[in-house]
């Protein structure tokens, strides 16, 4: 599963799988996404937003060697046995197809184990360039005849 999120102007998930939604648009945190340029900053300001977006168990991990993890979360379903890990990536890159190939290169290389992939940008990006990335995200993932 892939999701991407960016601002402005609306802040927006696209996941692997659906649902597409618009999730929030709030003036402030279009002005701060698109004023910023540190990326420390932007890793915690990314977090907390992603906190308030239903990740409240969201662990900021970053750092220059973080294997394509800025934060995670991790959940264990006890009825089911079964654990759901979410890697986050943060960028402010405009080029985020690259940084998309970057992460991915990166999470294998580090052997992460993880069932979904957000990536959270403050750059805009298109529908058609969402649903490309999504494909090149499953594709990366599950291969090239993954539906």
């Amino acid at each position: 599963m892939f999701a991407i999120w960016h601002a402005p102007p609306a802040l927006n998930v696209a996941g692997a799988s659906p649902p597409w939604e618009i999730i929030m648009s709030l003036d402030v945190v279009e002005i701060a996404l698109d004023r910023l340029t540190d990326w420390s900053t932007f890793e915690k300001l990314a977090s907390e937003i992603m906190r308030d977006e239903g990740y409240p168990d969201i662990r900021p991990l970053g750092g220059v060697h973080d294997g394509g993890e800025d934060a995670a979360v991790e959940r264990y379903f006890e009825a089911t046995g079964r654990r759901f890990r979410v890697v986050f990536q943060y960028t402010l890159r405009s080029d985020v197809s690259v940084k998309l190939d970057d992460t991915i290169r990166r999470l294998e290389t580090s052997g992460a184990q993880f069932q979904k992939l957000v990536i959270v940008t403050s750059a805009q990006i298109s529908s058609e360039t969402q649903a490309a990335l999504r494909r090149r995200a499953r594709e990366a993932r599950f291969g090239a005849g993954y539906l």
